[in-house]
């Protein structure tokens, strides 16, 4: 797929169609909303509309047949937001209403559980060891085969634990009930955490990140949307919502996205043997200027207690950021 296809249904896998419109999701992939609609049309042969109506369907189904929810939180957990429609897009995909589906009885407690193909399952203790080392402490937890980790996307709040399913290729996540109305957002960060690769991100800063490795368009016809006297494009300032953890050598915030691919820069050094993107920019509205530094496969910024204090953000907050590159003056 193109990248900006690509980008298109990884958003909608992450329900950006739910109460979003096309135009919306376009905007935010800087493209018109007609281009955006012929590219996917192209290439997968569906308009955004149905391909997220698709891919709500199929977890409405998997729902129905692997969980004993309510159909109607059923409904609002895969995307939908009228029952009416839920059951007669259903019964028109399927030929029947959700409840001939219906196979499990008992009523989940705390969580529901379902499953989901990656190939990091073959090598379960490789992946294990992988996550065991860039785990973020008090957030992140590898113990006894499983990987488990507390999770909080918009006003919900939960955990989540993820397992294999014994000789065969498929992983078994374990979601807490209370994040079921983020269900969709959720499944879809851990097929891209353990199928391609990509940290787990409570946020939807991965997207600007994801949107600034190109050049900006007007259109999508390839066109620079600003450029510097050398008529190169200029680096675009990154702007997330992180929250402040606190590690080993105090706290930090993950930056959600590699600089060197977002803004051609390289790193220089910045320490004894140590090396990093010099940046400036503001946390909670306070300027602030210092790098970005990379350990156990992570971006991070170090939020010193004094920076803290000054943004009036402490650990375990969520705070609004936004960096830039810098020159080393």
């Amino acid at each position: 797929m193109t990248p900006l296809v690509s980008a298109a249904v990884a958003r909608i896998d992450e329900g950006a169609l739910d109460e979003r419109s096309v135009d919306a999701l376009a905007r935010e992939l800087r493209v018109t909303a007609r281009h955006l609609r012929r590219a996917v049309h192209d290439e997968l042969g569906l308009s955004p509309i149905q391909l997220a109506q698709t891919k709500r369907l199929a977890l409405a189904r998997q729902l129905v047949e692997e969980s004993a929810l309510p159909i109607t939180e059923i409904a609002f957990a895969s995307g939908f937001r009228s029952i009416r429609r839920f059951n007669a897009l259903f019964r028109a995909a399927y030929g029947a209403p959700p409840t001939r589906f219906r196979t499990t009885r008992v009523a989940p407690t705390e969580s529901l559980a379902l499953r989901f193909e990656s190939p990091a399952a073959r090598d379960w203790n490789a992946t294990l060891r992988r996550l065991a080392r860039r785990a973020i402490p008090h957030v992140e937890l590898v113990r006894d085969g499983v990987y488990s980790r507390t999770v909080r996307i918009g006003k919900y709040a939960g955990w989540i634990a993820v397992y294999p399913l014994v000789n065969h290729p498929i992983l078994i996540a374990e979601v807490s009930l209370s994040l079921v109305r983020a269900l969709v957002p959720v499944l879809a960060r851990l097929r891209r955490m353990f199928n391609d690769g990509v940290p787990f991100d409570e946020s939807e800063a991965q997207w600007e990140g994801a949107r600034a490795s190109r050049p900006p368009t007007v259109g999508g016809r390839g066109r620079p949307r600003s450029k510097d006297a050398g008529g190169m494009t200029m680096p675009k300032p990154q702007r997330f919502r992180a929250e402040i953890l606190m590690g080993h050598k105090g706290a930090a915030v993950i930056v959600p996205f590699d600089p060197t691919a977002v803004w051609k820069t390289k790193p220089v050094q910045v320490g004894f043997r140590r090396l990093g993107h010099l940046v400036r920019g503001t946390i909670n509205g306070h300027a602030f200027e210092g790098w970005i530094g990379y350990r156990w496969g992570r971006y991070f910024i170090m939020v010193d207690d004094e920076l803290q204090r000054a943004a009036g953000a402490a650990v375990g907050e969520t705070v609004e950021m936004m960096v830039e590159p810098r020159k080393d003056e």
